[in-house]
């Protein structure tokens, strides 16, 4: 949803083009009697959510209600706590022949049933206004939520702050019966997710000390080789490599150092892995660079001496080179609180 007007085959933005992956879910399209509440999940904490419904509401032409409405709901705890856009047609001031009604967006939240209203934005075209299909689409991300709205092409029709959704449920409320062609979920899953460990650093200098084995270690930067035109560097990194039982790999755990996105790496995330090959000390690198992608080809790592780690990128021109940490000094670096 970056333009302010889009065809519906385009309201749900393409989520796997960001920083992460996209999980897009089409749900059952129940018609609802007046009051009722349908709900679905979306993944839990998310980076960024979008939630999209094309409704009617079949009896608008004949009730001529004052006010119709239905709404999209998120962050949904009960009926008194969640979030919502609410699509409201109203007729107060219609008269056939010489007004036409409005549809009016409003976007806030409920909290202990309280009704905190943050935004309210007037439709005067572009909709329809009696018993024909209506769009409505929310985005969140990074703080705020952005409605859209329309019968075949979508408007921006206001936002709202809010937090991170604490809770997974998500829907449509009515009170007026409604017909639902298509009600559609999509979260996007930060990359990052997957790479979380339980490891912190206690337990890694605890495990690399009682090690017999001569790959595992802690080890911090020590220089580099880069074209800057090929590779950014990501930081000047600490590490440990941790034998996996499970992948037969290498873990190579992140503990400090970030400089490109360091909001995102916290100790004990998995920064790549080092799987050995037939040769001594030469492994095969899967690497997760600051956006937590992962390079997975033509890289590899080799350890030296063997106090040095060097971990090749030959198609970037570039290579990072780690020395071993002695423990004694990891341990007094447990007081830090970067690690």
């Amino acid at each position: 949803m970056r333009q302010t007007a889009m065809t519906l085959t385009a309201i749900i933005v393409v989520l796997s083009a960001l920083n992460g992956y996209g999980r897009r879910s089409y749900h059952d399209n129940p018609a609802l009697s007046d009051g009722r509440l349908y709900l679905a999940l979306i993944d839990s904490a998310p980076a960024t959510f979008a939630i999209e419904a094309r409704c009617a509401m079949p009896f608008n032409k004949v009730s001529r209600r004052s006010v119709s409405s239905w709404q999209l709901v998120w962050d949904y705890v009960d009926s008194d706590n969640f979030h919502y856009a609410r699509f409201a047609i109203d007729y107060s001031k219609y008269a056939d022949g010489i007004d036409s009604p409005e549809v009016i967006i409003t976007m806030g939240n409920m909290a202990a049933g309280n009704d905190i209203v943050g935004n309210i934005t007037v439709l005067r075209s572009g909709l329809n206004f009696d018993i024909g299909y209506n769009s409505m689409a929310v985005e969140w991300r990074d703080g705020t939520a952005r409605a859209y709205a329309g019968a075949n092409r979508l408007t921006e029709a206001g936002s709202l702050l809010c937090p991170t959704p604490h809770n997974r449920q998500c829907g449509i409320m009515s009170t007026d019966s409604l017909i639902i062609s298509q009600f559609i979920t999509e979260s996007e899953i930060p990359l990052s997710r997957p790479l979380h460990t339980g490891w912190i650093h206690k337990t890694i200098v605890e495990h690399i000390t009682q090690s017999a084995d001569s790959i595992e270690g802690l080890w911090h930067h020590l220089d580099r080789t880069n074209d800057p035109t090929k590779a950014r560097i990501g930081g000047r990194y600490t590490l440990a490599t941790i034998w996996n039982s499970e992948t037969k790999m290498y873990d190579i755990i992140y503990i400090d150092g970030a400089g490109v996105n360091p909001k995102e790496w916290t100790t004990g995330m998995v920064k790549g892995h080092l799987r050995p090959t037939a040769f001594h000390n030469h492994f095969d690198l899967i690497w997760y660079d600051a956006l937590c992608t992962p390079i997975k080809h033509d890289c590899n790592a080799t350890i030296t001496q063997p106090a040095i780690l060097e971990l090749n990128f030959p198609l970037m021109e570039t290579s990072i080179r780690l020395s071993r940490l002695p423990l004694l000094l990891a341990k007094k670096n447990e007081s830090d609180p970067r690690m």
